[in-house]
């Protein structure tokens, strides 16, 4: 098989022959033989079972981009499920990509698989981390705190700032004071233009740049 599948993050270009399967991904051209292959299996996106993140109506409005945000996660989560590869080389490895499943193409990769690796193959619609495991590539028992962390620190030096900062120049443009806007911080400034050059980036490589 050989097509292109446009994935919600950009197209993937994906070709098997008898010999193995290359993945072709944002200038990424990746290649292994069917024997090198583990196992495989797709996964639901982590998302697909939970409430979105929301924060109040005053708060998201003030918060440039966040509903937008949130609406992509959304559909990606309900539409995409993580195709995990491992594989062994010198030791075990794994690659992890997240395509349409109703894809035409996203369906003949797994049919693809399926036939390819028979035991091999775990199907779709798994638990992520229960595949991982399967697959002998779950993640190490610290990845849970230190992804928290580094979350809580990402938030505490950025976000934080930049809400606070949103939110005055709410308040300034209700109240048409523009004197208010001296009271802002400069690390706010400088977390407003880093979220916004981040909405920006993220909307735009997602193809949803201009969408309302």
């Amino acid at each position: 098989m050989d097509a292109t599948i446009p994935a919600g993050h950009g197209p993937v270009g994906v070709a098997t022959d008898d010999e193995g399967i290359s993945i072709r991904v944002s200038r990424r051209d990746l290649q292994w033989r069917w024997d090198e292959l583990t196992g495989a299996g797709f996964a639901k996106h982590p998302g697909a079972s939970r409430d979105a993140p929301d924060l109040p109506d005053e708060v998201a409005t003030a918060m440039v981009g966040f509903r937008q945000l949130r609406t992509l996660g959304m559909d990606l989560a309900a539409t995409h499920e993580a195709l995990v590869l491992a594989w062994r080389r010198d030791r075990l490895r794994s690659f992890q990509l997240f395509l349409p499943m109703a894809d035409p193409g996203t369906q003949a990769l797994g049919a693809e698989l399926r036939a390819r690796l028979g035991d091999r193959w775990l199907g779709s619609g798994n638990d992520l981390s229960g595949l991982r495991r399967q697959l002998g590539v779950g993640y190490p028992r610290w990845y849970p705190a230190v992804a928290t962390t580094f979350a809580f620190i990402v938030g505490l030096v950025t976000i934080l700032p930049a809400l606070l900062g949103f939110g005055m120049i709410r308040d300034a443009i209700q109240d048409r004071d523009i004197e208010k806007l001296g009271e802002i911080e400069p690390v706010s400034w400088i977390a407003m233009a880093l979220w916004i050059m981040f909405v920006v980036w993220l909307l735009a490589r997602f193809g949803r740049l201009l969408r309302r």
